[in-house]
């Protein structure tokens, strides 16, 4: 029983089967969904799950078995660790796990109301703790509800769902009421793996219709494996869960600016557009921007490092959020 932390094995395609060689080369994804946390194994020995599954995760394999007679006696396996859920874009699917089986008892009727901002900060609440809870069930959630990780269609109830365990500290919530839509930027735990999350919501009527989240989660290595992802580069800017312990106090605090939505969407447009064009000029920075990534300060500050200790006066950290986008630093990016 040791392959028990695998919970899903889906898109079975064998895509060559070579009879003069007796070999079968297949493509396959295997999901772990981080909610199998011990095993206890044929030989009465209990199996404790190595960190790395803690999270959710999706590996594709391409396998090749090579048989002798009726039996596998070479076998081959490549693979690579992609964002959980992902599906190959060949001889696709719907697939059953990807359905919201919810009875039809905890979806609630649409109405022609509106959800005002009271609505739906409760709303993002709700979600919270539903995930919390394991249970999507207990949601006013639409039939046709749409709900994402990381860029991949799940069902509600996978992914997040099994492995959320608490909420930190680090708390944002940011409201749309014209469009009912709802955002939360925080900090959680997903069994003992620290993690930053971003959720957005939708609400039509009183029935949520999309949820869309993105997390990243704090890479460590250890005697176990740690939690690193399978061949990803060690990042100068991974995760820092020391840097999300409480709410920045920027945050709640309301403003006084009067840019229209319209206006507050041009302005954060023309970043990516500065980015792309190595133009700091052509946007709207105030003179004591910062900016981090993933709880990493990566401008204005005058202790970063040189990056590349043969070139020690190129610190792109210590810039200014104009002067990197003068200076090409985000050059990298097409």
């Amino acid at each position: 029983g040791f392959l028990g932390f695998v919970t899903r094995i889906r898109d079975r395609r064998y895509v060559v089967v070579d009879e003069e060689r007796q070999t079968v080369f297949g493509l396959v994804v295997l999901d772990h969904n981080g909610t199998i946390r011990k095993i206890n194994m044929s030989n009465n020995r209990v199996f404790v799950i190595p960190p790395y599954f803690s999270t959710p995760r999706t590996l594709q394999v391409g396998e090749a078995w090579r048989i002798r007679g009726d039996k596998l006696y070479k076998i081959e396996m490549t693979l690579d660790e992609f964002p959980y859920g992902t599906r190959p874009q060949f001889n696709r699917d719907a697939g059953d796990w990807l359905k919201y089986s919810g009875g039809n008892n905890t979806i609630a009727e649409a109405n022609n109301g509106r959800c005002d901002r009271g609505c739906l900060e409760h709303q993002v609440s709700d979600v919270l703790q539903a995930m919390l809870d394991h249970d999507p069930n207990r949601l006013p959630l639409s039939a046709s509800i749409k709900y994402t990780e990381n860029g991949q269609r799940l069902a509600p109830g996978d992914g997040l769902w099994g492995t959320l365990t608490e909420l930190g500290n680090f708390r944002a919530g940011l409201i749309d009421e014209e469009n009912g839509t709802a955002g939360f930027y925080g900090n959680i735990i997903e069994t003992d793996v620290p993690g930053v999350l971003i959720a957005r919501l939708k609400v039509d009527g009183n029935q949520i219709s999309e949820i869309e989240t993105v997390v990243v989660r704090e890479e460590t290595t250890g005697d176990r494996g740690g939690t690193l992802s399978l061949f990803a580069p060690r990042l100068q800017d991974q995760y820092q869960p020391e840097q999300f312990m409480k709410t920045a106090p920027s945050y709640p605090e309301e403003s006084n600016g009067k840019a229209t939505a319209d206006s507050l969407r041009s302005i954060v447009d023309s970043f990516y557009a500065g980015m792309r064009d190595h133009q700091g000029g052509a946007v709207p920075f105030a003179a004591d921007c910062r900016r981090r990534i993933n709880g990493v300060l990566i401008t204005n500050d005058p202790d970063a490092p040189a990056p590349d200790a043969s070139v020690p006066d190129w610190r792109p950290y210590s810039m200014s959020c104009s002067q990197q986008f003068d200076a090409g630093v985000f050059n990298y990016i097409s």
